[in-house]
């Protein structure tokens, strides 16, 4: 996760530097920054899956380790 939201910091501010600079890219920088932002949530939300699905394998509805 570390890694992947950086990528997608790194994508965002490269998006914005134009918008600073040029009036003309900010319809380009939002849509960059939309999907950044989108593809993070994605990635969130598979990774809260993905550990709940190992917490379910490993441990009971008590907290428990399986056997």
């Amino acid at each position: 996760m570390f890694f992947s939201n950086l990528a997608a910091l790194v994508l965002s501010i490269a998006a914005f530097v134009p918008v600073l600079i040029v009036e003309r890219f900010k319809a380009f920088g939002a849509s960059v920054c939309l999907i950044s932002t989108a593809v993070q949530v994605v990635v969130v939300l598979v990774v809260i899956f993905a550990t709940e699905g190992m917490l379910k394998k490993r441990f009971d509805k008590n907290g428990d380790p399986k056997q």
